[in-house]
């Protein structure tokens, strides 16, 4: 354990104190990083130095400060950034699949495609797995299933949904901080504009 960490009496203070001007302290610095590996408070509380004991209270406190939240709101966002992930990106994936026609991914000859070289972009997007085996008369079996569409269709609806619910929140001004809780794309979009629109709300 870090040199720093040992004496655990004295860390609840330490870390909940914000350094000068209101910055993160190393601690708390050291939190966020921890948290985003999983989010889940406890266990980012241990990895940076407290008991078992301890470390859900003092994670409860810390997610309670703005600055922590604004913190891993920033790393959390950075890292989308640098994965190149977009809102319209993840939308125009949704759409092809929820969208597509049996037709489209047809080849010339009326048949559905059995490996990648034959697959269209279409094809390559909706399929979600083939597998080829042999019957009991050693005749190929092609098994293909799809991304599901239904899935798919809800989600472009909780998203028109939420675009409704941030554009009401934007002509209000009253942007609220959130906390991601996963480093998943669509559901850091979906927790993000879900929560903005519910703070709004209850304001």
């Amino acid at each position: 354990m870090d040199k720093s960490f040992k004496n655990e009496k004295k860390l609840p203070d330490s870390i909940l104190t914000d350094g000068d001007s209101g910055k993160l302290t190393a601690k708390q610095m050291r939190f966020c990083h921890e948290y985003l590996k999983d989010f889940n408070g406890k266990k980012a509380a241990i990895r940076t130095g407290f008991s078992e004991k301890t470390a859900k209270v003092i994670a409860s406190k810390l997610l309670a400060k703005v600055n922590i939240q604004q913190e891993i709101q920033r790393l959390s966002d950075d890292f989308l950034r640098r994965c190149d992930v977009t809102t319209e990106k993840l939308i125009s994936e949704y759409a092809k699949i929820a969208f597509f026609n049996l037709h489209e991914i047809l080849d010339s000859k009326g048949r559905l495609p059995t490996s990648p070289e034959d697959m269209n972009n279409i094809a390559a997007c909706v399929i979600k797995r083939i597998k080829v085996s042999t019957d009991k008369n050693k005749h190929n079996v092609v098994d293909i299933e799809f991304w599901d569409k239904q899935k798919a269709q809800d989600k472009l609806g909780e998203y028109k949904n939420m675009f409704v619910q941030q554009h009401k929140v934007e002509q209000a001004g009253e942007w609220k901080i959130t906390i991601n809780k996963t480093y998943d794309p669509n559901d850091y979009i979906k927790k993000h504009n879900n929560n903005n629109g519910s703070n709004n709300s209850n304001a």
